[in-house]
């Protein structure tokens, strides 16, 4: 787990969940709680690219989280990645080609984990990565349509791509900077 930024408030989440085959799909289907309202930040890398989605604040102390591996062959063992948290994160924009038709990645996420931090999900190989982040609602400022960002106060610190992320929109692409 990668700390995004130090000043963020600590609280501890727990993953839990398993994978389910329905139809020609494997779907992973579980949640995320804490102690405390919260959002998630659901982020797939490939190569370079990074695609994001942030969740509508938390009513409970859960949201869930899904991993949907939609075929679009019937015969090939090409797939669409649906990455999605239903409370409005929806990443849908991510295909990959796997080994065989029942591939299941394994998921490399710890069930227990602190808010303000980017914690791996599954790696489908080196340039194929999903994560997310959970962050304490206390931590963002909520805006018009629950379009959600850090405050002001907790952007110290954070370098870009995550600071351009963190302090607008509901969803977006960027690029990752290569270390040179």
């Amino acid at each position: 787990m990668t700390p995004l930024s130090l000043q963020l408030k600590r609280v501890t989440a727990n993953l839990r969940g398993d994978w389910i085959r329905r139809w020609e799909r494997n779907i992973w289907d579980g949640s995320i709680s804490c102690e405390e309202p919260f959002v998630v930040l659901i982020v797939a890398q490939i190569d370079s690219d990074l695609f994001w989605a942030k969740s509508l604040p938390s009513k409970g102390d859960a949201l869930q989280l899904r991993l949907d591996l939609m075929p679009i062959s019937k015969t090939e063992p090409l797939f669409q990645l649906h990455f999605t948290v239903p409370t409005g994160a929806f990443l849908q924009n991510v295909t990959a080609e796997f080994t065989d038709r029942n591939y299941r990645p394994k998921i490399s996420a710890s069930i227990k984990f602190e808010t303000g931090a980017l914690v791996p999900f599954a790696t489908f190989s080196p340039r194929l990565k999903l994560s997310f982040a959970c962050f304490a609602k206390t931590d963002v400022v909520v805006r018009r349509h629950y379009v959600w960002g850090l405050k002001p106060q907790f952007l110290d610190g954070i370098k870009n791509p995550w600071r351009e992320i963190l302090t607008r929109g509901r969803s977006g692409e960027t690029i990752v900077p290569v270390a040179a």
